[in-house]
């Protein structure tokens, strides 16, 4: 196993996001959110369960909760924010070209236009 690094400002590749994205659309990977979410309502009932008579029980259950809270809104937003940058990108890599002469040449008004080779001998 790799030793982990210490990297706050990770930046993935693109195949991360590939493999990110197709992992999130598996039945494992929602089942994972659903232990996750059974966690952090554990952590709430510890709240509710703290003892009132005790003011540093019931802030300490408090800081918990909220700190997991924030670490998995955050890992959430992380994931959906790399997926967005995946599907962004295959969505431009499939996007026509844009045409760079539209609108530069009217052809609706081509029979106003003189006909120069008219009167021209053709060799």
């Amino acid at each position: 196993m790799d030793k982990r690094k210490f990297n706050p400002d990770l930046i993935l590749e693109h195949s991360d996001r590939a493999f990110l994205q197709s992992t999130i659309n598996t039945p494992g990977f929602k089942i994972m959110q659903k232990i996750f979410d059974s966690e952090l309502d554990k952590l709430f009932m510890n709240i509710v369960n703290a003892n009132d008579k005790n003011a540093e029980d019931v802030l300490s259950a408090q800081r918990m909760s909220k700190a997991a809270c924030i670490f998995y809104n955050n890992v959430v937003a992380k994931i959906n924010d790399e997926v967005e940058r995946y599907t962004s990108v295959i969505d431009e890599s499939h996007r026509a070209p844009e045409d760079a002469t539209e609108g530069t040449l009217d052809l609706d008004s081509i029979e106003d236009l003189p006909n120069l080779l008219e009167e021209a001998e053709l060799l």
